[in-house]
Order: C-alpha cells, then sequence, then structure tokens
C-alpha cells in the first residue's frame, strides 16, 4: 500500500533568498476534501465493523488509505484532508474471511484482481464534503443458537454470546472475543465475523445465571465468568468452514446460588466494615469478598458445591459457624460447617462475629 499522495514524489518549485533582505513566498492552501460514512453486517447491526478502503483513482497503482468505525455504537468512517482527486470506497479487505468484500452501491469484490469497469468514482473537487456513503456487507460464515433456562427452558433475552480465541502475550496466552452479540425477544442470536477455519470457543452469559463456554466450562464468580485466563482448562474445540452456518443448537444455563450474610462487630453489636469472606472449594480459596459499610456482604453467582467461608480482619479470623482461627488466616478447615450451596438458592445468614481490629492491647483483646 501506498499513500494516496507520496510527497516524494512532488518537484517544489525553488526560490531564492538574497542576503539581509526579506523574500515575501505566498502558499494557497486548498480546503481539503472529505468522504464519510456508515458500514453495516447484515444479522447483527452491533457487530464489529470491517475496514474501509478509499483508493486514489488518479493514480495508475491506486494507492489507498484504511480507516475503520470505531466505539458503542460504531461511529462513522471518516477519510478528511484529502487533495482533490478520483477515489473510490471499497468495504472489507479481501484477505479477510470474515466478510464479503464490495466497493460502494454493492459491486461485489470478493478478491483481488476485480473488474473496476463497474464501480462508483467520486470525482472531487476542493473543500467537498462527501457524505453517507454507506453500505451493509455480508459475513459469509455464521453462527446462529438459541439460550433457554436449563429448568423452565424460557428463552434468555439479552444474553452476551462471543466467540473468543486463545491469544499468546506476555507474561501467557489470554482469552480474546473476536466476534459477540447477544441473543433477541426469543433467545436467539446469530454471531457473525468469525474467519473461516479458525479455532474458538463460545462463551454464554445471562443474568442471574451461570454462564458457560465450550465444550462444559462453568462461568461463575470463581472463575470470574470465564474470564480472559485460564486458556488451558477450557479448550477451544469449533471451528467454521468458509461460506458454512454453524448451528449449535439450545444453549440451557443453570441458575447459580448465591451466599450473603453479616459479619458483628463484638465490642458493640453494630458491622463491621471492610472485613474479608473467603470461600473455599475443596478446601481451596475459590473467591473472597469485603464486607459494606454495614458488616454486610454478598457472592454473586456461584457453582454448585459444598462451601467453607472464613471471615478476617487484621488480626483476626473466623470460620462458620462462629468456629475460632488460631490466627490471622490459619485455620483448619476440617472445623468448619460447609455450606452446601445448589440450585438457585439464596443462601443468606452465614454470619461471623469478630472482635474490634482498632481496639487491641498487649494484654488482649479488649471486649
Amino acid at each position: 500500500m501506498r499513500r494516496l499522495l507520496d510527497c516524494d514524489l512532488v518537484v517544489a518549485q525553488p526560490f531564492e533568498v538574497s542576503a539581509n533582505a526579506t523574500t515575501n513566498v505566498d502558499i494557497a492552501l486548498a480546503p481539503g476534501v472529505s468522504i464519510s460514512g456508515q458500514v453495516f453486517v447484515d444479522d447483527d447491526p452491533a457487530a464489529a465493523r470491517p475496514v474501509v478502503r478509499l483508493y486514489n483513482e488518479s493514480d495508475p497503482e491506486r494507492p489507498y488509505i484504511s480507516s475503520t468505525s470505531a466505539g458503542s455504537p460504531p461511529l462513522p468512517y471518516v477519510f478528511s484532508s484529502l487533495i482533490a482527486r478520483t477515489y473510490s470506497v471499497r468495504f472489507g479487505d479481501p484477505a479477510d474471511s470474515r466478510y464479503i468484500s464490495e466497493y460502494y452501491n454493492n459491486v461485489a469484490c470478493e478478491q483481488d484482481p476485480c473488474d473496476l469497469s463497474g464501480i462508483t468514482k467520486f470525482v472531487t473537487t476542493a473543500g467537498q464534503q462527501i457524505t453517507d456513503i454507506d453500505a451493509t456487507v455480508s459475513s459469509p460464515q455464521k453462527i446462529v443458537g438459541h439460550v433457554i433456562d436449563a429448568i423452565s427452558q424460557v428463552p434468555q433475552a439479552g444474553a452476551e454470546v462471543k466467540a473468543v480465541v486463545v491469544e499468546n502475550t506476555f507474561p501467557g496466552p489470554i482469552w480474546r472475543a473476536i466476534a459477540q452479540t447477544q441473543t433477541d425477544a426469543s433467545g436467539n442470536f446469530t454471531l457473525v465475523g468469525i474467519p473461516a477455519g479458525t479455532s474458538f470457543a463460545l462463551r454464554f452469559n445471562a443474568l442471574d445465571h451461570l454462564g458457560m463456554q465450550t465444550p462444559d466450562a462453568v462461568c461463575d464468580d470463581i472463575n470470574f465468568f470465564c474470564g480472559s485466563l485460564n486458556t488451558v482448562s477450557y479448550p477451544s474445540t469449533l471451528a467454521v468452514a468458509a461460506d458454512t452456518t454453524l448451528n449449535v443448537g439450545n444453549i440451557p444455563l443453570s441458575q447459580g446460588a448465591v451466599i450473603s450474610g453479616h459479619i458483628t462487630n463484638l465490642r458493640n453489636g453494630e458491622g463491621l466494615a471492610s472485613a474479608q469472606v473467603a470461600l473455599f472449594l475443596d478446601d481451596e480459596i475459590a473467591v473472597s469478598y469485603f464486607t459494606d459499610g454495614d458488616g454486610n456482604y454478598s457472592t454473586r453467582m456461584l457453582r454448585n458445591g459444598a462451601f467453607k467461608a472464613v471471615a478476617s480482619s487484621s488480626n483476626e479470623s473466623q470460620m462458620y459457624d462462629h468456629v475460632a482461627c488460631p490466627g490471622v488466616y490459619t485455620c483448619d478447615l476440617d472445623l468448619a460447617t460447609p455450606i452446601a450451596a445448589s440450585g438457585n438458592g439464596i443462601f443468606s445468614a452465614i454470619d461471623f462475629s469478630l472482635h474490634d481490629p482498632d481496639l487491641v492491647f498487649s494484654s488482649g483483646f479488649d471486649n
């Protein structure tokens, strides 16, 4: 790709400067040309937009520059401060298999070279502003499906759907979304913008439900709803062949459990703010929370399991149900009462009582 105008090829008019004299050099700047518009993707107006290319048709080598629609919702693409030339606009990189490339006014051109005789060319004049050069491109690979509640079978509107791939970064690999959308009022989704043959996983999240990542990973607060890390545990098992649609059928999402409670200050019976509550699963720490100003805490969605809880201040730890630990963060979890979280239950009154961390003396606790 060359720039639209290569200034190295421009021969400037020389001028002379005399000693002890002022030389006037007048330069007339012409107002620039701008070309702008929107590009959409069929089946999903919110899909990531393809690159837009602007070609200089006044040059036989047709150099071009590129722009993208960014923002949420995507903003228009804009080419500005252009020299008055003849231009054409192309939507989609022909090497990008996510979209079918075309020139303005629905002139398909899936690959280079293509017949340019029928494309729209804009012969511009200085200061001209050309707007509404819009297009809707097609995505040759699609994923369709339906998100439902696992028990009631009720469709889940507004569920988040993502296609994610493993990306090698420093200090380690992470999950990166390559396409995303939301389900409609009937729980249906169409995911577009998938490169042909790319190995990916699908991730689903819905309000008041546990999420999932294919093939069988549970997404909850323990793993930050299948966050960017932990790429080893959840393999990428799906791919879409070129120019095909993959139907993944019904995706059932289960409702999870919520654990909540209160931590009391033993000195005055009031709630203890900023105390930590750690939840353990299989005697390994799973996730932790802090109390609010009134001493209350509540988890987000959790998977089914027998959890053990430990509340801690700066100098004391206590296991549920009111079992003291020998030291701060030093507890024998065998002595803790398990919390059997299951289904969509709200497990409240998982309470603790700790001494006031601000009133500790050499002789021990004052209360």
